[in-house]
């Protein structure tokens, strides 16, 4: 008997975005980078914490790519748990894998500031989650003063990882209390994957 596990998948549109420099770039990039805008913010995901009983067995190594209807685990009673969509599994989970992106869909400095206090969940039984889509949402507050315009794009350097991000603008709040909600959509894996709540440099051409 299959037990097939449930997964939703958000589907995001919009052009290829590429974690490095194209040649040519750097130059602009050192020229600009020190009039950077500090960002303080947090990565959602389409996730979900990956809980199975003690007596399962895992059957996938981490940062393994799995198909739609491959094997997770096996149940105690030889069943299997299956992937109904694509996913990456990753034997890291923090207790947010709760907050996909739908959750930016109102936004406002107020709401932001909500998901950033938002508790983390109980993992006892947790081993890991599992990840539906490489595209990922950076939201994040800034200074009002901000001036970016919504489908812009832009580079960002997370504290504590080396490189450059290459990130599209898909929504803004109005300013309040002198600081503005921003989401950005990238693209990246690696060690990207392990940022939830972080700060980055905002670096702009203008």
């Amino acid at each position: 008997m299959t037990v097939v596990l449930f997964l939703a998948v958000c589907v995001y549109g919009g052009a290829a975005l590429y974690a490095r420099l194209r040649p040519g770039e750097a130059a602009v990039v050192e020229v600009i980078a020190a009039s950077g805008i500090r960002l303080s913010g947090i990565a959602l995901r389409s996730e979900a914490a990956f809980f199975l009983p003690d007596s399962a067995e895992l059957l996938v190594r981490d940062n393994e790519r799995v198909p739609a209807g491959g094997a997770l685990a096996r149940l105690a009673d030889g069943s299997l748990i299956t992937a109904e969509h694509p996913v990456l599994y990753r034997s890291d989970a923090d207790g947010l894998e709760a907050l996909s992106p739908d959750a930016l869909e109102d936004l406002d400095v107020s709401t932001l500031q909500a998901l950033f206090d938002r508790p983390a969940q109980d993992l006892a039984g947790c081993r890991g989650r599992l990840i539906a889509d490489s595209a990922w949402q950076f939201a994040c507050l800034a200074p009002a003063e901000t001036a970016l315009s919504t489908g812009s794009f832009c580079r960002l350097r997370f504290s504590g990882q080396s490189g450059l991000f290459r990130a599209r603008l898909i929504r803004q709040s109005a300013a309040s209390r002198g600081q503005v909600a921003l989401v950005f959509r990238l693209t990246a894996g690696g060690e990207v994957l392990s940022l939830r709540r972080c700060e980055a440099e905002l670096i702009t051409r203008s």
